[in-house]
Order: structure tokens, then C-alpha cells, then sequence
């Protein structure tokens, strides 16, 4: 799944409109969420099959604006569930 996102993320996302923000907003967040994640297995699973793998399915299959959807929602959830548990404390 990882290299077929590479991939995605390196021959199609970044030459999309927006997709080079979309990369540097998931490298700007994604630490700190899989630090998270890395204590939560649970929540770690469900994000691997709600948002991980079907995002690497459809852009393994060229049905990239889905897998772009897919990623995008989940990063912004992820996101907002992060500024939420910083401002909570």
C-alpha cells in the first residue's frame, strides 16, 4: 500500500491543482497524528481500512480524483481531531 501512495502521491498528486498543498499539509501534520495513532491500535486499524487501504485500492486501479477524495477526508478529519485534542489539552 505504501508504495502504490508514493507513487500516487509523486506522479499524480503533485502535478494536480492544490496537490502540492495537500502533500506539504500531510507532511506539516502526519507525525504528530501517527504518534497518536501509534498508542490507539484500534483506531489505527480502522484508519487503515476506512482510509489507508481503499485510498491505495482505487489509486492502484487509476481512479485517482477517488483516491485523492479518500485521502484528502481522512487528513482534514485527522487534522481537526488533532487541533481539537491541543486545544483540549
Amino acid at each position: 500500500e505504501l508504495k502504490t501512495l508514493r507513487k500516487f502521491r509523486d506522479t499524480w498528486l503533485a502535478q494536480q491543482p492544490g496537490g502540492m498543498q495537500d502533500i506539504k499539509r500531510y507532511y506539516q501534520h502526519a507525525p504528530a497524528i501517527a504518534e497518536k495513532l501509534s498508542l490507539d491500535p484500534r483506531r489505527m486499524t480502522r484508519l487503515y481500512f476506512t482510509g489507508l487501504l481503499p485510498s491505495a485500492l482505487t489509486a492502484k486501479l487509476g481512479m485517482n480524483k477517488t483516491a485523492r477524495w479518500i485521502y484528502t477526508w481522512h487528513m482534514r478529519r485527522l487534522i481537526a481531531a488533532e487541533r481539537l485534542a491541543q486545544r483540549r489539552g
